[in-house]
């Protein structure tokens, strides 16, 4: 059997006691043998926190980690086969840090290369025991920043600020801020500017920004630093699936779509529906390589989901226009006329990517999608000669409680939709060619010889199509004249192809059946 560990997306992976088979992303599976009734197997792992974060930005939120066992032999309890364990955040944060907006994605904070400027706030608190007089910041500007583009947008307190040889000076003077025990909340202070980048920098520019504060005449305290990397776009990833409309008890192929698949070398994710609606009949099409059936988790499909997960086998990265799909799941229209389920992405869906020679977790965003299964009754079906080349513009009849007919196009194909009704009817489709006396087309020339041999006794005639175009007009020359002289041995052109049609009258049943394949 096998184990399936699934963590937080923010969280990184460090080491197991026991190696996985595989990781994808966020998901480890461990494969186990030979586990004996009542023996127990742990396993240990070391997750932890990204660092640098922004400060605090993760305390007091919680991580979800979710445990589940496959096994290929009979388990007397499957309902203990899955375990979800939650846990909040906890740490202790500096009060002095810098932030930057936008921060970038990833510990390497990604941005466009065309990002024009970028905003820092350099914040700090008073933790000491008495107001402190005045507060100076120091920030070493990036070389990559345009030092004429600096702006100041706000600051807490009154301040003065000079550049000299790239360092930019704050001084709060007289400030008298207060210290935290005294007055927590006016014990806080920040100083927020905006600087352009320089022109024309290359992809992978990396622009660092670490400040120091002073309070009064005590020594500098130096905040985290920030760092932004430049770098072509996207740095997320969408999964989409469609909303679509199908008709009951027939098949459906529903796409998961996906754009901004740029150098991913993973992902993995689960989709989810109402199992009382539609019923999972397999995956198919995969759009990328080394991905077949086995790349999903199908154990779960009459409960209503699958899992996937995929990693590239080249270890190059793929990259796929918008709107490709990454596969196709086929679905089957059981459910009751009108109903709906929505099919998701579910379970902290991650993919991996190739970001500057880096391998980083980047965000996914999912869209869902919907199978709506239609209120009407849709009768459909193909009229079609021996050889299945569809038969244009005959007339097809729907007779019983509903009295309707159409002509078929230039596939052969026809239709009928028409709201249900309370109680099964009978219905039956009866093709009827055009009375037109230039077309011939219900038997062909092997027919017409081998009725002519089986009106001279010497073959029995077999043939399992009906002649119903034939039945012309009466007193209507032409074809069937023709037809007479031939079977009379006194002619032996056609002025018209003959091809048969096949005619079988279809019995039907609304509002559970649907009409299969070709008349």
């Amino acid at each position: 059997g096998s184990v399936q560990f699934t963590f937080d997306p923010r969280l990184l992976f460090q080491s197991s006691s026991i190696n996985p088979a595989t990781v994808v992303g966020n998901q480890l599976t461990y494969n186990f043998t030979q586990v004996e009734p009542g023996q127990s197997v742990a396993i240990t792992l070391n997750l932890r926190v990204p660092v640098p974060t922004v400060s605090g930005s993760m305390l007091g939120e919680h991580i979800v980690a979710q445990a589940s066992v496959t096994t290929t032999a009979n388990d007397q309890n499957p309902a203990d086969n899955q375990a979800t364990h939650e846990q909040t955040v906890i740490g202790s944060v500096d009060p002095n840090d810098k932030l930057v907006t936008p921060q970038g994605f990833g510990p390497n904070g990604y941005i466009a290369v065309d990002t024009d400027q970028l905003e820092y706030t350099i914040r700090f608190q008073n933790v000491g025991t008495a107001p402190a007089t005045f507060v100076t910041l120091e920030d070493a500007l990036d070389p990559n920043l345009n030092i004429s583009t600096f702006t100041v947008v706000s600051a807490s307190h009154a301040y003065t600020y000079q550049i000299v040889d790239r360092t930019l000076s704050v001084l709060f003077d007289n400030i008298n801020l207060i210290d935290s025990l005294t007055d927590e909340p006016n014990s806080h202070g920040y100083f927020t500017f905006t600087i352009g980048l320089n022109d024309n920098l290359p992809v992978g520019t990396q622009i660092q920004n670490t400040a120091s504060i002073v309070f009064d005449y005590n020594l500098p305290l130096e905040t985290n630093t920030v760092t932004n990397t430049l770098r072509n776009p996207p740095y997320e990833t969408t999964i989409f699936l469609p909303d679509s409309t199908g008709v009951r008890n027939s098949d459906m192929l529903m796409p998961v779509f996906v754009n901004d698949w740029s150098d991913v070398l993973g992902a993995q994710f689960s989709v989810a529906w109402d199992n009382t609606v539609v019923t999972f009949v397999g995956v198919e099409s995969f759009g990328l390589p080394g991905m077949d059936v086995n790349s999903f988790n199908l154990s779960s499909v009459d409960e209503g989901h699958f899992s996937f997960a995929w990693s590239d086998p080249t270890i190059t990265a793929q990259s796929l226009p918008d709107t490709t799909a990454l596969f196709y799941i086929r679905f089957n229209l059981s459910g009751d006329y009108g109903s709906t389920t929505p099919v998701a992405i579910t379970h902290y869906p991650v993919a991996i990517e190739v970001i500057s020679a880096d391998y980083e977790a980047i965000d996914v965003i999912r869209i869902d999608g919907a199978v709506n299964i239609s209120s009407d009754i849709t009768i459909q079906g193909t009229v079609q000669y021996a050889n299945d080349e569809g038969v244009q513009n005959v007339t097809v009849q729907l007779t019983g409680d509903t009295q309707l007919a159409t002509a078929t196009d230039a596939e052969g194909n026809f239709a009928f939709t028409f709201a249900p009704v309370e109680n099964e009817e009978r219905y039956e489709l009866v093709p009827v060619k055009q009375n037109d006396p230039d077309l011939l087309n219900g038997i062909d020339v092997q027919d017409v010889a081998s009725i002519r041999r089986h009106i001279l006794r010497t073959e029995l005639f077999t043939s399992a199509y009906q002649v119903i175009a034939a039945d012309v007009v009466v007193n209507v020359a032409g074809p069937w004249s023709t037809l007479i002289n031939q079977m009379a041995g006194a002619g032996s052109d056609f002025t018209v192809e003959l091809k048969p049609l096949r005619a079988e009258v279809h019995q039907i049943s609304t509002p559970k059946d649907i009409l299969p394949g070709p008349i």
